[in-house]
């Protein structure tokens, strides 16, 4: 009896804009977690499909029953013609709206996953500096689960960082043959060590002027020299080495750089084949190249950070 009342209390509340969704083992009165009804989409389609997680067989109120379990997902598809459950941890996944389908979208009412530290920190007030899965709303990051350490989180502003598994360098090499002609002299030089690199969540841009976990002076994504001219024929020796390998992640795929300062020499830029990997070697007298425009992040979904590797804070 008590199985019929739960089912008849779930499909009354199917035809609501808002649905509200209940526990196998409750009655009406006990309401876990809200659902708006967004009406008929279609598939997500293949570009993601291994984003996705899929039931198959099952009905409507397992499939309910799935997704509360899995207390990161946001939404799920049901198709009450083929049993199909589609759901994922990515809540911001492009989902194409037409006219008739069998399939229909539900979203939570409201988000309960962090997308930033602060979130972190309003969910759980306890929580220390740290990894932690953030699901950024940028567009390259479809709301997926991105580890995130969150640093000065006893503060009321706490920022946001990327760690990096290899320590990023540029190099200002301390030598200079300014008009090439095989005489070095020694200059002052530096180099400069990222361990970690911050990140503004809402559009995964890189603040390369942050050195809180950096030593050195020099910028992000920048490499730079004082050895020699444009077109005398040596140089240049400015470099830096981006490596976002192990932090799934990537720089996106259509920056450029651009040369700055007194008679730069065309950058050289040198990408890995899966685009973790980024070598820069720019210079001139003196000069460099920088990214032209903000340096963003994307996600790598070709990379999966290991679940573990990070703490998982959800609201309710």
């Amino acid at each position: 009896m008590m199985a019929r009342w739960v089912d008849f209390c779930l499909h009354v509340g199917l035809f609501l804009i808002r649905t509200t969704v209940i526990s196998a083992d409750s009655g009406c009165s006990l309401r876990r977690t809200s659902y708006d009804k967004r009406g008929f989409v279609a598939d997500i389609g293949s570009d993601y499909a291994a984003l996705l997680e899929s039931q198959s067989v099952v009905s409507l109120f397992e499939c309910v029953r799935y997704v509360e379990r899995r207390r990161t997902f946001q939404w799920f598809i049901y198709n009450p013609v083929d049993n199909l459950c589609i759901s994922s941890t990515c809540w911001a996944m492009p989902i194409q709206f037409v006219g008739v389908s069998n399939n229909i979208l539900y979203r939570k009412g409201e988000l309960t996953i962090p997308q930033s530290c602060s979130d972190v920190k309003k969910t759980d007030p306890t929580a220390t500096d740290g990894e932690y899965w953030i699901y950024p709303d940028a567009p390259t990051f479809l709301g997926c689960p991105t580890k995130i350490y969150c640093h000065d989180m006893a503060s009321g502003s706490p920022r946001e960082y990327v760690s990096l598994t290899v320590t990023n360098t540029g190099e200002y090499p301390g030598v200079q043959d300014l008009i090439c002609k095989d005489i070095e002299n020694t200059i002052t030089g530096r180099v400069t060590n990222f361990s970690k690199i911050r990140v503004d969540v809402k559009v995964m841009e890189v603040n390369k002027t942050d050195h809180t976990f950096a030593t050195g002076t020099g910028a992000y994504g920048e490499a730079e020299d004082c050895y020699s001219q444009a077109n005398r024929g040596c140089g240049p020796k400015g470099n830096f080495q981006v490596d976002t390998n192990g932090t799934g992640m990537l720089v996106d795929p259509e920056q450029t750089w651009n040369g700055f300062g007194y008679k730069p020499h065309t950058p050289s830029v040198m990408r890995s084949a899966d685009g973790v990997q980024i070598d820069l070697l720019c210079g001139g007298g003196c000069g460099g190249c920088r990214p032209v425009g903000p340096l963003k992040l994307h996600k790598n979904f070709q990379e999966v950070i290991p679940q573990e590797n990070a703490a998982s804070v959800t609201k309710g």
